[in-house]
């Protein structure tokens, strides 16, 4: 009879230990994991608003789509902006320099990063300007991670994660079947053991009856 029992458990065992790991990985991982597109905003001095959005999380080979949008509340003068992207083999520069803007006018960038090792992905934007009402030099600078890079992305792992939880519940519904396949055998076996010793002591019992007796004389 194969040995459905040992192969069965072996297996089992061996994916519930699977399981757990990927259960707590992916638990970090979520943990980790900010929303698809991260937005971060704020001011760059008084007058001088920004705000920058982009892919949260990418695997190696995926593109991270970046966007600054830069619109000063007031008129804003002399205005030099620096953009600089860099980590996780990306780099990207651009800049904006000897410029005026009028108050909520709209300076729009957009760029698509293309990864080539896993990290964090940095942007630093500086800007200098002066402000035309108050006639003050304004000055403002943020560094900050826009995306991280990843041999394996939350969804990615979360959708293997799924594909395993499945498998194992198949297995153990076989190991269910399998188990309860081997116990009606035994069960099989025993009451045709019992049968058969039951039919051989009939049958002696029988050949006593009719045998011949002996008579002395």
């Amino acid at each position: 009879m194969p040995n459905w029992g040992m192969s069965m458990k072996k297996k089992t065992i061996f994916l519930i230990f699977v399981f757990i790991v990927a259960t707590v990985t992916i638990n970090c991982i979520k943990k980790a994991q900010s929303t698809e597109v991260k937005s971060t905003y704020g001011y760059l001095g008084y007058q001088l608003y920004y705000e920058i959005n982009s892919t949260a999380e990418v695997s190696m080979g995926e593109t991270i789509n970046f966007k600054v949008l830069l619109s000063p509340d007031a008129d804003i003068d002399d205005v030099q902006i620096y953009l600089s992207i860099s980590g996780a083999g990306v780099s990207y520069q651009k800049s904006w320099v000897g410029i005026r803007l009028s108050a909520y006018q709209t300076i729009i960038d957009t760029a698509l990063l293309e990864p080539s090792s896993n990290g964090e992905v940095r942007c630093q934007l500086e800007a200098s300007y002066l402000d035309v009402t108050y006639g003050d030099y304004e000055y403002g600078i943020i560094n900050t991670t826009i995306a991280i890079v990843r041999n394996l992305t939350y969804s990615q792992l979360s959708e293997s994660y799924d594909s395993l939880n499945e498998k194992y519940q198949q297995l153990d519904d076989q190991l269910y079947f399998y188990r309860n396949l081997t116990y009606l055998f035994v069960a099989m076996v025993v009451i045709i053991a019992v049968i058969s010793l039951t039919i051989v002591h009939r049958h002696k019992a029988q050949v006593s009856e009719i045998k011949p007796q002996m008579n002395i004389k």
